[in-house]
């Protein structure tokens, strides 16, 4: 089964932002926002469970819907708990994925758990 969160609502974010992840993040440095890229929903894969290992899949899709090339260096997972927006990932990308104009880049993540 494959749930979906809105495209307003929290999930997979991205950015421009460059400074190194610290303990102390609670946003992403620079997100990009609909003006630069269009956001899909949020998409969580089935779990898969493999011995004492579970693991899913959060994926989203952003458009550039600028004339330009846009370099994405930031991504990060935002959450909503009890209502209130949580950021709760932050990663730097050791290399810019740079988007062209019209193009759609795919954001996967891959969470994990062992017991």
């Amino acid at each position: 089964m494959v749930l979906g969160v809105k495209a307003s609502s929290g999930g997979i974010q991205i950015g421009s932002g460059t400074n190194p992840v610290s303990i102390n993040d609670y946003n992403l440095q620079s997100r990009y926002g609909n003006d630069v890229f269009t956001r899909g929903d949020t998409q969580f894969g089935a779990i898969q469970v493999s011995g004492n290992s579970a693991s899913f899949t959060i994926s989203r899709d952003f458009t550039n819907v600028t004339s330009s090339y846009q370099n994405i260096y930031e991504v990060g997972i935002e959450a909503y708990i009890n209502g209130i927006p949580a950021f709760i990932l932050r990663d730097i990308l050791s290399s810019p994925v740079s988007v062209p104009p019209n193009g759609v880049v795919k954001v996967t993540y891959t969470i994990g758990i062992q017991a």
